[in-house]
């Protein structure tokens, strides 16, 4: 409705992390005596920014409240939705994300900083820098809209913790830690699942040692040595360590959350999260989560430079190259498998000629979207569902006018549509800071109207809204046995089950998804797709396959009951053939032709 929102920008809830606080976990900003200028949105945290600049400062762990103020003389208490932005744990700010038609439904919305990259993600695999510290400063973030929140209009109550990309693992990471249970009451997460390969980093003691040599410090010694000497190093040489680690575009993520099964007191992620999944070890709290049509079209800009010189590709370049680069580097085979690499290659290439740019980048877009995303969303809400919390999943393939992907490539002709990449949703649901952004279609506007009352309802009730009318349809609830979708397009459709092949088929390769992060190649894995542990066969599926057998024993039956019927009649016939021949012989009639 555009009637406008009372916003306070630039709030510390956290002391600044610097000197002595830098690799710690944060610590609750001791307050204000005056008055506190609120007027304008504060430092982002050290990152790239797309064009390859260095932004940011430190001095960085600020939030942001945007709430509809109070109306005719009352003091209303509003549902709150906090947002964690997306990024790789990499990049990102609160300050991108402009909440107006949010606020215009009548929900207080607070975005925030955290710490990025090595100086957010770093761990020493002690006590020293256990590591997490961004997620701690989410926890912390969270701690004060707790107990804040209501003097700004909001019902600390009624916290919906909701994300995107790395910020929706953050969700499920916030869902699965006991340090932050109570802190949130509902959950959305779009794109994003703790069980994918980028979500966990598997070797935080071997990136420790690459940023040791990156900056010059003792890879060798005691901890404490390695963190007094990272102290001296400007947060511009951690960036650039940052990107030096990179293989294949953005990947692998080195800095992310880390397990700390070293620190069994205070650990924010004391386990896998799979375990912790299967062992129902979390606050089963109301749930939506779910993935874009075309997640990874967000690689063609380093597919287009791989694939550029048709003439030095092979007619195996994909399965000799592009294929292990990937697995490598954004599902962390430290050696991809031969078998491994063949069944993907069989799987999504069989049918694309090598040397047809399009149709390799349309097929890896197709695969890298089912590995990366799909297929871990889809066992995520599996295992989930099995413990009654209530879990829906969705799939957006709505493509307009606009896109951040087209925003990025300066909306430059493509010889083919990219889709509906990786954040495009956002466009939809916040006023996006991204240079080139077009203005909203009407059907854009009508699309973007659907997804926000879905979303803020989710968050004023803990249920999938269900609208009685053709416009919405029902939301159908997943269970363990039938993740069911619904389609956010330019209608609202609900859909069966989304891509089972895929995610039977990456369930039964994927590292991380078979509990074995690292994924090296140590002879104990084959290449045959087998069922993971937690799957659940679709139910419709299960009867399906059923049905078939109940048909081909009846059939069987069927057969043998003739083949008996027949022989039956047969030896009834020779019988009767016998008896008459006897009573030739002993009667001494004519013979019979």
């Amino acid at each position: 409705s555009g009637r406008g929102l009372v916003a306070f920008l630039g709030v510390p809830y956290a002391a600044a992390p610097l000197g002595p606080l830098r690799f710690k976990p944060p610590v609750i900003h001791p307050g204000w005596s005056s008055v506190l200028d609120a007027t304008a949105f504060r430092s982002a945290c050290p990152q790239f920014d797309y064009r390859g600049r260095i932004v940011g400062n430190e001095d960085c762990l600020f939030l942001n409240i945007y709430t509809p103020g109070y109306r005719n003389g009352q003091s209303p208490s509003y549902p709150v939705m906090v947002f964690v932005h997306g990024g790789n744990f990499e990049t990102g700010a609160a300050s991108q994300y402009g909440p107006q038609k949010l606020v215009d439904k009548d929900v207080v919305v607070v975005t925030i900083n955290y710490r990025l990259g090595i100086l957010g993600f770093l761990s020493t695999g002690d006590s020293v820098c256990p590591g997490n510290l961004g997620l701690l400063d989410q926890n912390l973030a969270l701690k004060w809209v707790r107990d804040n929140v209501a003097q700004f209009g909001g019902d600390p109550s009624q916290v919906t913790l909701f994300g995107q990309g790395s910020g929706a693992v953050s969700v499920f990471l916030h869902i699965l830690s006991p340090l932050s249970q109570g802190l949130f009451v509902r959950a959305i997460a779009e794109s994003g699942s703790p069980l994918s390969d980028w979500a966990v980093e598997p070797d935080p003691a071997q990136f420790k040692r690459i940023v040791a040599q990156g900056a010059g410090c003792p890879t060798d010694g005691p901890s404490f040595a390695l963190i007094d000497c990272l102290m001296q190093t400007p947060s511009s040489e951690f960036l650039r360590i940052q990107q030096e680690s990179k293989v294949f575009g953005d990947f692998p993520v080195r800095t992310a959350p880390v397990v700390e099964k070293f620190n069994p007191q205070g650990a924010f992620l004391p386990d896998e999260p799979t375990a912790l999944l299967e062992r129902g070890e979390f606050r089963r709290v109301p749930l939506i989560a779910g993935v874009n049509k075309d997640e990874t079209a967000f690689f063609f800009p380093v597919l287009s430079g791989y694939l550029r010189d048709r003439s030095a590709r092979s007619a195996t370049y994909v399965r000799d190259q592009l294929l292990p680069r990937f697995l490598s580097s954004a599902l962390r085979y430290n050696r991809p498998p031969t078998d491994v690499v063949d069944s993907v290659d069989e799987t999504y290439f069989r049918d694309v000629n090598p040397l047809d740019t399009n149709s390799v980048i349309k097929a890896f877009i197709n695969m890298s979207t089912d590995a990366m995303f799909v297929a871990p969303n889809q066992l995520t809400l599996a295992k989930y569902s099995r413990f009654e919390a209530p879990t829906y999943m969705y799939v957006f393939e709505y493509r307009g006018d606009t896109s951040l992907l087209d925003a990025r490539l300066g909306f430059q002709r493509q010889s083919y549509d990219l889709g509906v990449s990786n954040g495009d949703e956002l466009i939809y649901l916040f006023d996006v800071t991204a240079d080139g952004l077009r203005p909203l279609s009407s059907l854009d506007s009508l699309v973007s109207s659907r997804i926000i009352n879905l979303w803020t309802d989710f968050a004023k009730s803990g249920v999938a809204p269900q609208y009685p009318n053709f416009e919405y349809p029902a939301w159908p609830r997943a269970t363990p046995s039938n993740v069911s979708s619904y389609r956010i397009g330019r209608s609202l459709q609900p859909g069966t089950e989304y891509r089972v092949e895929a995610t039977r088929f990456w369930s039964g390769i994927s590292p991380a998804l078979l509990g074995q992060r690292g994924g090296e190649d140590d002879g104990s894995r084959s290449g045959a797709l087998v069922t993971p542990p937690g799957y659940v066969e679709p139910l419709y599926r299960t009867l399906a396959w059923t049905m078939v057998a109940v048909a081909i024993a009846l059939a069987l039956a069927l057969i043998v009951l003739l083949v008996v019927l027949y022989n039956q009649k047969k030896s009834q016939s020779f019988r009767a053939s016998s008896d008459l021949d006897n009573s030739r012989v002993s009667g001494g009639g004519s013979t019979l032709y």
